[in-house]
């Protein structure tokens, strides 16, 4: 008999399956709450780690403009008349 197949719960004769699905509702609660904690973390290093990038970059071409192929551009329609 393969045990990862087996379905059965073992219950108390005081269990109810509103019991049973009250916590298993509270895990799925809890796992939920965990992943978008882990998605928040990874998102705000992923913009941290682009912020520090840009912010590399354009001290370069502060500092050493000829050293960069290109410059930053800036747009041609800065006014309006």
């Amino acid at each position: 008999m393969n045990r990862c197949t087996e379905t059965s719960w073992k219950t108390t004769p005081g269990s109810s399956k509103s019991t049973l699905n009250s916590v298993i509702s509270e895990k799925t609660e809890s796992l939920l709450q965990l992943m978008i904690s882990l998605a928040e973390r990874r998102l705000l290093l992923l913009f941290n780690l682009e912020s520090h990038s840009l912010l590399k970059i354009w001290q370069q071409w502060a500092c050493q403009p000829s050293k960069l192929t290109q410059s930053p551009r800036w747009s041609s329609r800065s006014s309006l008349t």
